[in-house]
């Protein structure tokens, strides 16, 4: 039986007119998404990774090519086609301190998507962010409460209930951990873990942390410069990379082991000369 993705990428390019000229932040960009599956973009800041995201999200303009949800063509919708679809397509953007509303309570900007798209009346909407929020682990008295009464770990929790408030198909991750300290990332990733586990939901995630990725998401799309370098099975191009510029990525993660950290560095290093080798005989 032929599966038709949920999401699917085919020949994007964004292109951004400056001053002078243009600048091409990604081209030729391909991937589809299956419902219920984790993919995850990875690269160094400037590879793209996040234009993607907002290409699909409607935040920067496709220049080429299309983007197509559950079989409709998204690329171009107006702002009005966007709204109606924005319960199917969610996100969790990087910082949890600008991404929430300061002058409104817990309750208002959990509820008033919900409410005022007429999907639940307001005592049902209250209800399921105070069974959100006790997912993410926290105390339904956070709905009285103002963004500023919060960390920046427990803004991210309710970031992710906001995400999940509509019942989302996909929802995309643009750096969501990265802020946030070691003991909160493990918290939130497995949040993430559970949530998919018990609905089926579609993620989109898009990281420079190549571990998160590992343990998230089951496929792997590699960029750099704009373009995609790599892809396929996560542990597959983890443990056998085929192109110097993930071989780079990976041989820069650190790892807990000092004998495998060791031996990483040594074929970073035996990488580099080999390319300054080339550069210098081309």
């Amino acid at each position: 039986m032929t599966v038709t993705p949920l999401l699917e990428v085919h020949d994007l390019e964004v292109t951004y007119k400056l001053t002078r000229g243009h600048f091409t932040a990604v081209q030729h960009i391909n991937f589809s998404v299956n419902e219920g599956e984790a993919l995850g973009i990875v690269g160094e800041s400037g590879s793209g990774k996040s234009t993607v995201g907002r290409a699909i999200l409607g935040l920067a303009e496709a220049t080429a090519g299309t983007i197509t949800f559950d079989g409709r063509d998204i690329t171009r919708l107006t702002r009005r086609e966007r709204q109606k679809i924005s319960q199917s397509i969610q996100v969790v953007f990087q910082d949890p301190r600008s991404s929430l509303n300061e002058a409104k309570k817990i309750r208002d900007i959990l509820t008033e998507p919900l409410v005022t798209n007429h999907q639940m009346s307001k005592a049902q909407a209250a209800e399921r962010a105070g069974v959100l929020l006790e997912r993410v682990g926290l105390d339904r008295a956070a709905l009285e409460k103002l963004p500023g009464n919060f960390s920046g770990g427990q803004r991210q929790r309710i970031a992710i209930a906001r995400a999940f408030m509509p019942s989302p198909r996909l929802v995309i991750c643009d750096e969501p951990v990265s802020a946030l300290d070691l003991s909160v990332q493990a918290h939130i990733m497995n949040l993430f873990l559970k949530e998919q586990e018990e609905t089926g939901v579609t993620y989109l995630f898009i990281a420079h942390d190549l571990a998160v990725v590992r343990v998230l998401c089951e496929r792997v799309v590699v960029m750099s410069a704009g373009r995609i370098v790599e892809s396929g099975v996560t542990e597959d191009v983890y443990t056998s990379p085929k192109e110097d510029y993930t071989k780079k990525l990976l041989a820069a993660v650190p790892h807990p082991d000092p004998v495998i950290q060791h031996e990483r560095r040594k074929a970073w290093i035996e990488l580099m000369n080999s390319q300054n080798a080339v550069l210098a005989t081309s």
